[in-house]
């Protein structure tokens, strides 16, 4: 039961945590909204395929040659003009629903994941992103940059 000496002490701290909800949310108005989980797992995958690049990077001391998604085919153990000769697998994704009809390795909303020289000589690692447009690893895309630099063989 709530008794009169109660209330007057009740009334007081309910306004003025109140008062002070209202205030925070003029002095923090901004609430990020949900992050799509298909960006999270996208990234994640990108940085998998960093981690395989380094990987036959430090293996064959050369980054894979070409652009867009053909080079990632040699992190899955082919050997494509001469490049993983020993046909090492640097990556394998267990869900088979991260490849399309091509071998492609392809992100979440279904489009082949690329590889792009930046103009200083380093590797991106590109998705299209929730647009599915290939803004060239601008705009929406996502991208990993690789510190390692493209070696003129």
């Amino acid at each position: 039961m709530i008794t009169p000496q109660l209330k007057k002490k009740i009334i007081p701290s309910v306004l003025a945590i109140g008062t002070i909800c209202i205030i925070a949310s003029f002095v923090f108005p901004w609430r990020p909204g949900p992050v799509d989980s298909r960006i999270l797992v996208t990234l994640g995958m990108l940085k998998n395929i960093e981690t395989a690049l380094a990987a036959a990077y430090d293996e064959y001391g050369t980054l894979p040659n070409g652009e867009g998604p053909e080079p990632l085919h040699i992190l899955k153990g082919e050997t494509i003009m001469g490049q993983n000769p020993r046909g090492l697998v640097f990556l394998e994704f267990q869900d088979k629903r991260r490849y399309n009809k091509a071998g492609d390795i392809v992100d979440l909303w279904g489009n082949p994941i690329r590889l792009k020289f930046e103009s200083d000589g380093r590797m991106a690692i590109y998705s299209f992103g929730a647009n599915r447009m290939d803004d060239g690893g601008t705009k929406d895309d996502l991208k990993i940059v690789l510190d390692i630099k493209k070696t003129e063989n």
